[in-house]
């Protein structure tokens, strides 16, 4: 049986170990969630452009 001292020695590893993941795995996800935002901001944008120009552009007289 392991003695008290190793047994804290690796839940205290694992626990490092978990934490360094959940910061590693957060800052990948909020990267490519920032990606995905600004590529929906970016497709807005345009639409709105482009709807701007049709409307401008159109002669209804």
């Amino acid at each position: 049986m392991p003695s008290p001292r190793a047994f804290f020695a690796n839940l205290i590893g694992l626990v490092i170990v978990g934490l360094l993941g959940w910061w590693v795995l957060r800052s990948v996800l909020g990267s490519v969630f920032w990606l995905v935002r600004t590529a929906v901001l970016l497709v807005i944008l345009a639409g709105l452009v482009w709807l701007f120009l049709a409307v401008r552009g159109s002669s209804d007289s």
